[in-house]
C-alpha cells in the first residue's frame, strides 16, 4: 500500500509540474508599423476581421414508425404443441372460447408496435360485433370479489371490449359480456422475436398483489371457458375444473390465391 501511495504521489507531482505555467523572456515587439520599422523589424501582419458563420443545424433522428401487424391467434400448450386457432365465434354468453383446427374461421387481430412500445397493446378484431366492441380484452367474471387478479376466485373472460387507457386498472364500460362488469383492453404484450401475445392485467396499487401480476391464459374444457387469471393453481384448487394453461402466438393469416 505504501509503495502504491508513493507511486501515486510521484505521478501527481509530474502532472502538477507539467500543468504549471511556463515563464520565460518576453520577445521584443511593438504595436505599430512605425515602431516596427524603427526597430528594424518587418511590418505587422494584417489583422483579418473574420465573419462569424452560423453553425449548421444538427440532424435529428426521426422516430421509428410503428410496425403494423395483422394475424390469427394460435393457441399452444406450454410444451409448444398446437391446441388450435382462436375462433371468431362467440359463446352463448358472448365471450371468446372456441378453437378451430384451421385458420378458416379464426379470429383476426390487428395492432401496431415499436421497439420501444410493445406493452399495453390493444388488439382490434374482426369479431362478430367488432363495430361496437372492436377489441379483444378481459372482462372480470361475476365471481371475482374485486378488480384484481391474484385471488383464487378472480378471473376474467376474453370478450369484445371498447377502449380503455393503457396502464389503467379495470373500469366498467361497454363490452359483449356484461356492461356492469369491469374490464381492461390494453392488456397485451407482443414479442416480436417469437410472435407471442401475452396477457398482462393491471392491479390497483393497494390490492396486496403485484400491480402487474404474471397473467395466464386458461382454457376450462369442462365448461368451454377461456379465461385469464393471476394464479391458475389457486383457481383450479378452488374450482376442480379440467383445464389447460395455454399460450397465444400471432401467426400470419393464410392468403387464398
Amino acid at each position: 500500500m505504501r509503495v502504491l501511495l508513493v507511486v501515486l504521489a510521484a505521478a501527481l507531482a509530474i502532472i502538477a509540474r507539467d500543468a504549471s505555467p511556463k515563464f520565460g523572456v518576453r520577445a521584443a515587439h511593438s504595436d505599430t508599423n512605425a515602431k516596427q520599422f524603427a526597430l528594424g523589424m518587418p511590418p505587422l501582419k494584417p489583422k483579418l476581421r473574420r465573419t462569424r458563420v452560423a453553425s449548421a443545424p444538427r440532424a435529428q433522428m426521426s422516430p421509428t414508425p410503428p410496425t403494423q401487424v395483422s394475424c390469427n391467434v394460435l393457441a399452444t400448450f406450454l410444451n409448444g404443441t398446437t391446441f388450435g386457432y382462436l375462433s371468431r365465434s362467440f359463446s352463448t354468453n358472448h365471450t371468446y372460447y372456441a378453437f378451430e383446427p384451421s385458420s378458416d374461421n379464426a379470429l383476426l387481430v390487428s395492432f401496431s408496435y415499436t421497439d420501444d412500445d410493445y406493452h399495453q397493446i390493444s388488439l382490434t378484431t374482426n369479431g362478430p360485433q367488432n363495430q361496437r366492441y372492436p377489441y379483444l380484452g378481459g372482462v372480470l367474471a361475476p365471481e371475482s370479489v374485486d378488480n384484481n387478479l391474484g385471488r383464487p376466485t378472480n378471473y376474467a373472460y376474453l370478450a369484445g371490449t371498447t377502449d380503455t387507457p393503457p396502464g389503467s386498472i379495470a373500469v366498467t364500460g361497454p363490452n359483449t359480456y356484461d356492461n356492469s362488469r369491469p374490464m381492461e383492453t390494453a392488456i397485451w404484450v407482443y414479442g416480436a422475436v417469437d410472435q407471442s401475445l401475452i396477457p398482462q392485467w393491471v392491479n390497483s396499487a393497494n390490492s396486496g398483489y403485484s400491480e402487474t401480476p404474471t397473467t395466464h391464459l386458461v382454457y376450462i374444457s369442462d365448461e368451454e371457458r377461456l379465461v385469464v387469471t393471476g394464479d391458475p393453481l389457486a383457481l383450479l384448487t378452488a374450482h376442480p375444473y379440467t383445464a389447460s394453461i395455454l399460450r397465444f402466438k400471432c401467426v400470419p393469416p393464410v392468403v387464398l390465391v
